[in-house]
């Protein structure tokens, strides 16, 4: 069964099988899935580039979740990081806790259009998403590589702060896609992986880091000489269940507003 992608703002209403989800009523895969969630998703990317062509990330996008996820009277957020870089969660709710992420798409597209009133896989079948995680540097380092079961076992435990990513990735100019993904879900969940150590090319017997195999084409990566820090490489493609929303910019046809101008022509209201 393909996903179904509405005109407005692109809400899923439907299900992709290459992952199975049981989601209770009050997940967030739920929650915002709800027109008030995903109609406040596209406005609020809408607004967002009244004033910049520059794509919404990083920090920019744990404000942006927050605020949109406010538009459905049942999610009471409890707590957010404020932008801090502490690991782990970094929205809480009554019901759900969230790490937010952002990431660029890589790879050859269709020419499917997102915003297409039936979206299809295709369009993102052979692209990936990069997604940085954990800095691990107290478990292994060019100095002490340490080993696997206390690297996955430091994972573990950081990643109790949340049971969601929440992860907004984009495409060029500029196409955002929501995914709301459990953190057991085998794509982002370390141990659903084999690791073994990585070596430099060229039968160099120096370890540079940690690798996984591949599995529905997705792998991670700890890599030494980048503050050690865990890296998923993930199918967007498989993830099609995971979608919360998408919004399509035409950055060719925004003239951004200037922060001056606005404040100068606010300023004679005060």
């Amino acid at each position: 069964m393909q996903a179904n992608i509405i005109e407005r703002d692109d809400i899923l209403m439907g299900n992709n099988l290459l992952v199975n989800i049981i989601c209770p009523s009050m997940c967030p895969l739920q929650q915002c899935r709800i027109p008030a969630v995903t109609l406040a998703f596209g406005n609020y990317m809408t607004g967002y580039h009244q004033f910049t062509k520059h794509p919404l990330k990083e920090a920019n996008w744990e404000i942006a979740n927050e605020e949109i996820m406010r538009f459905n009277p049942d999610i009471e957020i409890l707590l957010t990081a404020s932008g801090s870089h502490a690991s782990g969660g970094d929205i809480k709710t009554r019901h759900f806790s969230l790490s937010n992420k952002t990431t660029k798409m890589t790879g050859p597209s269709s020419s499917t259009s997102v915003s297409s009133t039936s979206a299809s896989s295709t369009s993102t079948s052979k692209m990936t998403m990069a997604i940085s995680s954990y800095r691990l540097g107290n478990k292994c380092n060019a100095k002490n590589i340490g080993n696997i079961a206390d690297i996955l076992e430091e994972i573990r435990v950081r990643n109790k702060s949340f049971d969601h990513y929440s992860i907004l990735a984009r495409e060029q100019n500029i196409k955002y896609t929501w995914y709301m993904i459990p953190k057991t879900n085998p794509a982002v969940d370390v141990t659903s992986y084999e690791w073994s150590i990585m070596y430099k090319k060229g039968g160099n017997t120096i370890p540079i880091g940690y690798k996984t195999n591949i599995i529905n084409g997705c792998r991670m990566e700890i890599r030494f000489s980048m503050s050690s820090q865990l890296w998923m490489y993930i199918k967007p493609a498989i993830l099609e269940s995971c979608i919360i929303a998408r919004k399509t910019i035409d950055l060719d046809t925004i003239q951004p507003m200037s922060y001056v101008t606005l404040g100068a022509a606010t300023s004679t209201y005060l």
